[in-house]
């Protein structure tokens, strides 16, 4: 039961994304990166320097990288706050390509790479192994340490090549991954328990109840 719930709140979610996505959509020229959490300080410097190299390149980017706690968002102005989904939506709305980093993780497809094959959008990566994939063309993904960045700027001007709806259909909702699922279920979890808390005090602040 609680995997059927899972899978049908993920196809919710593409679903909805694909059409705000397709509501929000502006003229898309820049590169857009999220980081959800930047675990320990490592890879910022090496985000920071991706930066620099595609500015220097002429390309316009959107870095949004949220710290591994609330406290350390105040330990370097590189940070921000996490960002709503909604948010997220409308980025990718004005975005020519998305930036993902696997960093070395295991091999399967990530919200990110979905977002880049439902809304059309441009994926630069590091992982090599998107290759091996059905929906792989290299005038829509670019593999970082093996494409020369100086054509990178090449590579954003040409046009996106369609990819069948059949290769679609069978990455985003049959290769749904158990490590998406686990996380999603982490996330309703997170989700419940703030839900709780909240219920929890707003009963105390109601019955007088101070702390």
């Amino acid at each position: 039961m609680i995997v059927i719930i899972i899978i049908s709140t993920y196809v919710l979610m593409l679903v909805l994304m694909f059409a705000l996505g397709r509501l929000l959509k502006l003229n898309r020229n820049l590169i857009f990166f999220l980081l959800g959490s930047d675990k320990g300080n490592k890879r910022l410097g090496n985000l920071i320097n991706l930066e620099r190299q595609f500015n220097l390149l002429g390309l316009t980017t959107y870095f949004h990288i949220a710290p591994e706690h609330r406290y350390d968002l105040y330990k370097n102005k590189r940070y921000k706050k996490f960002l709503p989904y909604t948010e997220v939506l409308k980025f990718l709305g004005k975005t020519k390509a998305i930036l993902y980093l696997g960093y070395g993780s295991q091999e399967c497809i990530t919200i990110r790479v979905q977002e880049s094959l439902v809304h059309k959008i441009k994926l630069i990566t590091d992982c090599v192994w998107l290759k091996k994939y059905d929906f792989f063309h290299p005038d829509n993904i670019f593999i970082l340490g093996e494409d020369e960045i100086e054509s990178l700027p090449e590579f954003m001007n040409k046009p996106y090549v369609e990819i069948e709806n059949s290769v679609l259909n069978n990455i985003l909702f049959w290769r749904l991954g158990w490590t998406y699922c686990i996380k999603l279920l982490v996330a309703i979890e997170r989700l419940y328990v703030e839900t709780v808390i909240l219920w929890a005090t707003w009963n105390m602040i109601n019955n007088g109840i101070r702390y």
